[in-house]
């Protein structure tokens, strides 16, 4: 991490389960965002999925799971200055039991300056032990992905909240995304 990434400016409760008990029982998921994140160019962003909980002494500790950034994420197209990581929320549990994510990149330019964009990514494991990774499914912005019309520098995925999923369908239902300046 560098003093610039701004890890810890969004905060995400990914919950209990089977997923982050692996080491041991009662651990859960978080999700930390680092929107300046230099990982591929200059402020694309990411965003660290850590397990927390206790370890064998009793203390409150952390175990770093992943980082969702670009290069690391299939499907994701981050470019410099997207913010991604600026916010998250979880969505709901995808196919296999991962979580699926919402992930806000406030300064993305698809389809004008700073519109803003908010990316769906799918949780699976990765490629190490406890390890997890991600695969893009939808990425929501001016236009594209069933996102409204922006205007330049609308901000959109400054904010997020997933509100559930379908029942029995495994696909989020719903996402409030916040535009500041719309």
């Amino acid at each position: 991490l560098s003093a610039l990434d701004w890890f810890g400016n969004s905060l995400g409760s990914l919950g209990a389960g089977p997923v982050w008990e692996s080491e041991g029982s009662g651990r859960v998921g978080l999700t930390v965002g680092a929107s300046r994140d230099a990982t591929g160019g200059p402020e694309r962003g990411a965003v660290h999925v850590l397990s927390v909980g206790r370890n064998e002494s009793g203390d409150m500790w952390s175990w770093a799971r992943g980082k969702l950034a670009s290069g690391s994420v299939a499907g994701l197209g981050l470019s410099d200055g997207d913010f991604f990581g600026v916010s998250v929320s979880a969505m709901g549990v995808g196919p296999g039991g991962w979580p699926v994510l919402a992930i806000g990149a406030y300064r993305d330019d698809e389809g004008g300056l700073y519109r803003g964009a908010v990316w769906l990514i799918a949780l699976e494991g990765g490629s190490g032990p406890n390890s997890v990774s991600g695969r893009a499914v939808l990425k929501v912005a001016s236009g594209v992905g069933g996102g409204p019309g922006l205007s330049d520098e609308d901000f959109f995925g400054q904010s997020v909240v997933g509100l559930g999923q379908v029942p029995g369908s495994g696909a989020p239902s719903h996402i409030l995304v916040g535009a500041y300046y719309d």
